[in-house]
């Protein structure tokens, strides 16, 4: 695991907490044709020794639509940058969210398409896999 330097921030997983609200709906008589639709909503902090840290303002939105056999859409909105210090050491203060949207499918059911984002905006569509 990389050590953190001066100026560098590396999270402990074990103080990171979440307050999550998730409406899930599954539709479908058979599991082969379910079809999902998860919307989902949060707020993400630091536990600290005498006062929490909140990773953002804004909640965490999570958003997953399509048939589950076939593949569908997903979105998470404001994810915050600070996360990335549960990886790797981060610089001291990194600030912002990260936006993501696209579309998934099963190992061998097509392609994955993504668009990623930060706070000023989304990037050019991308494809991931073959």
């Amino acid at each position: 695991l990389p050590i953190a330097t001066e100026g560098e921030v590396r999270l402990d997983p074990a103080d990171l907490e979440a307050l999550l609200d998730a409406d899930l709906t599954l539709v479908g008589s058979r599991s082969d044709q379910l079809f999902i639709d998860l919307r989902s909503r949060g707020h993400l902090w630091l536990r600290g020794d005498d006062r929490d840290l909140a990773l953002s303002k804004e909640p965490v939105l999570v958003r997953l639509q399509g048939p589950l056999n076939r593949g569908g859409s997903f979105s998470i909105q404001y994810l915050p940058l600070a996360l990335m210090g549960l990886l790797a050491p981060v610089p001291e203060g990194l600030r912002g969210s990260l936006s993501l949207q696209g579309r998934y499918g099963l190992p061998g059911r097509g392609r994955v398409g993504e668009r990623c984002g930060g706070h000023d905006g989304p990037t050019p569509d991308r494809t991931i896999g073959s």
